[in-house]
């Protein structure tokens, strides 16, 4: 399971998670290891709406979207969730280091929740990667840590 942000425009208008140009970033990032988006996962995010003005949401907001979210993974029951960019990280984790995001991309966590574990894996917001094109190659690497942990948990 994929975790982002919110909405922006381009998902008001389909009503679907990440079918702008950060959506087709992720595909292809997601593609280069062998995960189809549309067939090996299901994409969410903290915010069911895009807050005004595109900006980055609210805890009191987020808050509000949370049930829905966790109700969504208890139905899913994902092996990982892929937790893009901070705002994903400090909402589904929200005792997460406050750490420069080079520091906590690409590493394996564990969550409890309703007392269940999940593993969790951070990357770089795919919207990231359209302005800083220099972390394309660490979030490559970074993908092929998700990779290797779904072929050692014998998932693909």
């Amino acid at each position: 399971m994929i975790i982002g942000e919110a909405p922006g425009a381009e998902e008001d208008k389909a009503g679907l998670c990440f079918v702008g140009r950060a959506g087709k970033m992720l595909d292809k990032v997601m593609a280069e290891v062998g995960i189809d988006t549309d067939r090996d996962t299901l994409i969410a995010n903290v915010m069911k709406c895009r807050p005004p003005g595109n900006r980055i949401p609210l805890k009191v907001e987020v808050e509000k979207c949370l049930p829905a979210l966790w109700r969504q993974m208890e139905l899913v029951r994902p092996a990982i969730l892929v937790l893009l960019g901070r705002t994903a990280l400090k909402h589904v984790v929200p005792n997460s280091p406050e750490l420069p995001m080079e520091a906590l991309v690409g590493k394996i966590g564990r969550l409890t929740h309703g007392g269940k574990e999940i593993s969790y894996l951070v990357l770089y917001h795919p919207a990231y990667l359209l302005y800083d094109p220099r972390k394309r190659e660490a979030m490559a690497q970074h993908v092929r840590v998700l990779k290797d942990f779904l072929v050692a948990e014998r998932l693909i």
